[in-house]
């Protein structure tokens, strides 16, 4: 598995608030409480 690079991470974070939406991450004030409760819950990172 390859790791995307700086230049693909930054067009996803733009396209991402073009459409009004934002990343949420574990950990995060907004990350959905049963989400979190999971074994496998999604992680993400920044």
């Amino acid at each position: 598995m390859a790791l995307a690079n700086e230049a693909a991470i930054g067009r996803e974070f733009q396209i991402t608030r073009a459409f009004g939406a934002r990343h949420v991450f574990a950990g995060d004030a907004d990350y959905p409480l049963l989400l979190s409760h999971l074994d496998n819950a999604p992680v993400g990172t920044e």
